[in-house]
């Protein structure tokens, strides 16, 4: 259980010594600062150290001159100050990098008074942030080192954050399991009356499909869509409803998969960004796919390609579907050319290599090599990279494929049953989908 504190406020420095914060931070001495406003050095002196009162006027001169007019320096500035550190957060939450350097330029100044912990806290925690969603990794991290080393000093809110960014840059570091652990600490802290954030429940869902207990993120994508509603929707609407489409593809709950993603077409075909339209086609062919309706997914999968960028991962997952389509069709001469393209566009991706190479070979099955490839090569690299459903897509085939050839390969259908059972009992860890 996760011990929360109050996000203390009080006792905050005085404004002499965030005037003395600042002028040390633009490397001015007293005497410079003094006969650059027009003040007695002595009268700047006692106001640093707190025994003579500033003015307004006094404090707007030194803002003015040094160029930094949005530093709180009163409690209702400061209230006013956290207000607009909260508006950059949920700008960078909504990628709308525009408005989040526009803002930044402004909230940045904060760094100029330490003194002003709080503040300097948020600040850095929302940048860490902004650099983990624009793949700025390593500096992203040197923030987290520091929070890490005072994880002990931190409020509620600030342990909060400090644990969503550690999630959220292990996960884009493709540390999964480690990012869940943040994630969930997160999550826990979060249910002390915190708002509901949707990038958590999303984090821990992508998190638990990426080590494949996809019961466990369709759990979370459920308990998004029932607090969306009455949350700030940091998680698009539809990103939610194609990922939950998907998982309950993989566990055969086509029916709800076909609701949702008939629900949510509307949506992505009015939206500024086509890729979520592709991801809902794509999704529409793997659930035909999963369905055996080999013709109408291979439909779906040529119509993605029109919203999609060839160069890009979804293109060469769309190809790859279509080509597992036409070979269940045994349509082996139309996947010639494409198998090409696919190896093409994979070259510097060695898992989309191995992954056309695959499909090469299950078009020549009955070869030993082509079985030993996909058996001591595909499937290992599958679940080495978490790739673990279509890991079992190609077990079922060579189970099926070694039950068929009789007696001299079923020898070999107790290790590739034992991953299919691997498999499946990881994807329903944590209950079942009702």
């Amino acid at each position: 259980m996760i011990h929360i504190k109050r996000d203390i406020r009080d006792n905050q420095p005085h404004a002499g010594s965030k005037i003395k914060e600042l002028r040390e931070a633009k490397g001015y001495t007293q005497e410079a600062l003094a006969q650059a406003t027009y003040t007695d050095r002595s009268m700047l002196s006692q106001i640093e150290c707190g025994r003579k009162p500033c003015t307004d006027e006094f404090i707007n001169t030194v803002k003015n001159y040094f160029g930094v007019a949005a530093l709180p320096f009163y409690e209702s500035e400061r209230t006013a100050f956290r207000r607009k550190l909260y508006r950059w957060n949920s700008a960078i939450a909504e990628s709308d990098w525009t408005t989040v350097t526009e803002m930044q330029e402004n909230l940045a100044v904060i760094k100029f008074i330490p003194c002003e912990r709080e503040l300097n806290l948020l600040y850095n925690l929302f940048e860490c942030r902004r650099l983990t969603g624009t793949n700025e990794l390593k500096a992203a991290k040197e923030i987290l080192d520091i929070f890490e080393s005072r994880a002990d000093e931190l409020s509620d809110v600030q342990l909060y954050f400090y644990n969503y960014n550690q999630g959220t840059y292990n996960a884009r570091s493709k540390q999964y399991n480690e990012a869940l652990e943040f994630y969930l600490k997160a999550y826990e802290i979060m249910q002390f009356g915190l708002e509901q954030n949707l990038s958590i429940y999303y984090g821990i869902a992508f998190c638990y499909y990426k080590v494949g207990k996809i019961a466990r993120s369709v759990s979370f994508l459920e308990k998004a869509n029932q607090i969306r509603s009455s949350s700030q929707n940091t998680v698009s609407k539809i990103s939610i409803d194609i990922f939950l489409a998907a998982n309950y593809i993989r566990t055969g709950h086509l029916q709800r998969a076909k609701i949702i993603l008939e629900e949510c077409y509307p949506d992505a075909l009015d939206h500024e960004k086509k890729i979520y339209l592709a991801m809902v086609i794509i999704n529409q062919g793997y659930m035909y796919r999963k369905a055996k309706e080999w013709s109408i997914a291979i439909e779906h999968f040529a119509r993605a390609f029109e919203y999609l960028n060839k160069n890009g991962p979804n293109y060469r997952e769309a190809l790859y579907h279509k080509i597992r389509c036409l070979i269940e069709l045994e349509r082996f001469s139309s996947c010639t050319e494409l198998l090409a393209e696919g190896i093409e566009l994979s070259k510097g991706d060695e898992t989309y290599l191995i992954l056309f190479e695959s499909l090469r070979c299950l078009i020549s099955l009955n070869s030993d090599k082509s079985i030993q490839y996909i058996e001591t090569i595909a499937i290992p690299h599958m679940l080495e990279k978490n790739l673990s459903y279509t890991a079992l897509d190609f077990c079922k085939v060579l189970k099926t494929h070694f039950h068929l050839k009789g007696r001299g390969f079923r020898k070999r259908e107790p290790k590739i049953t034992e991953i299919i059972c691997k498999i499946q009992s990881e994807m329903l860890e944590g209950g079942v989908i009702e």
